[in-house]
């Protein structure tokens, strides 16, 4: 199954993280994905096609926005 608003991305697996969270993440230079993968800052999704959480909460810009 797949989010209304983000139809290519499988649903989230696990909670949303809090903004201070998402920052802290970015500022070392990772970030979990949605069902709990751990990517680099700059990486889109992880294998299993979850995109990270600071795309999903709009902390880095989409990857489909981009070009």
């Amino acid at each position: 199954m797949t989010s209304p608003e983000r139809p290519f991305w499988p649903e989230p697996t696990t909670d949303p993280p809090t903004a201070e969270t998402v920052t802290q993440w970015l500022d070392d230079g990772r970030c979990a994905t949605t069902d709990g993968c751990w990517i680099s800052a700059n990486a889109d999704i992880c294998r299993h096609g979850h995109p990270s959480w600071a795309i999903v909460l709009g902390y880095i810009p989409d990857p489909r926005e981009r070009a």
